[in-house]
């Protein structure tokens, strides 16, 4: 008798653990498929804020140089104002200077803007790498590093 309640016990317990690693292969095998979709969504949606972002730097550092421009510009404009006063010798002097400094303010703001474009741009390409990362680490299962 004990036997027989012994077997009938040691059948049931297998059936339940049957059904339950069943279960944990289901749920695991619907979480690969469902945790791609959801990892290729974060990742696109961090591509994107990650772009958008770098397109509003952009824009901002865009305006910020023409503004520095315009107001190299101005300046110079002044300069050659002040410089109608004095006498020919004197005015060819300041426009020469002028010239010189509007140029060299206009060279100087445009390498500003080139090094921070520069600058953005290795921003966008290390936003990139981390995205790339974060797929190989979700996938493989490790971190890569930069």
């Amino acid at each position: 008798m004990w036997h027989m309640l012994l077997r009938s016990l040691y059948y049931k317990n297998l059936l339940k653990l049957t059904i339950y690693y069943l279960h944990i292969i289901i749920i695991s095998i619907r979480n690969i498929f469902m945790g791609g979709d959801i990892l290729a969504k974060e990742i696109i949606d961090k591509i994107l804020e990650s772009e958008d972002r770098s397109n509003k730097i952009i824009e901002y550092a865009k305006k910020e140089a023409q503004s520095i421009i315009d107001d190299a510009k101005r300046k110079s404009d002044a300069i050659i104002k002040e410089s109608y006063e004095y006498g020919k010798n004197e005015q060819k002097e300041l426009l020469n200077k002028a010239d010189r400094d509007a140029n060299t303010a206009i060279e100087k703001k445009r390498q500003e803007k080139d090094d921070i474009i520069a600058g953005l741009n290795i921003i966008v390409e290390k936003n990139m790498n981390d995205a790339v990362n974060l797929i190989y680490e979700r996938i493989v299962g490790t971190y890569v590093g930069s």
